[in-house]
């Protein structure tokens, strides 16, 4: 059967700061709790390390409780903030993990 697209994930290379920069990622509400977030964070840290790219790094929202929880049981752990980097005002908050 087939399903369509059930996540995606964005990513891009970051040289100057040498680390991959996870810009989205999203996984269809239906299919949420079924290892797909965490294939999708596996096929990105393959990619990383392919690029030679020794971290990975995702900003969140603070009031996205799920991701940061999500985030946290994938290996990824807090590296900062920035109350200026979200266009609804919402805080930031970085999590880097390492590729290897």
């Amino acid at each position: 059967r087939d399903h369509g697209i059930i996540g995606y994930l964005g990513m891009s290379r970051m040289p100057m700061i040498n680390l991959g920069f996870i810009h989205l990622l999203v996984v269809d509400p239906p299919y949420r709790r079924h290892g797909i977030g965490a294939r999708l964070i596996a096929a990105a840290r393959k990619w990383a390390a392919e690029h030679e790219l020794p971290r990975l790094q995702v900003a969140v929202s603070t009031k996205n409780y799920p991701a940061v929880e999500f985030l946290r049981q994938s290996g990824f752990v807090f590296c900062g903030f920035n109350d200026k980097y979200l266009p609804n005002h919402d805080i930031a908050v970085f999590y880097g993990a390492n590729v290897r």
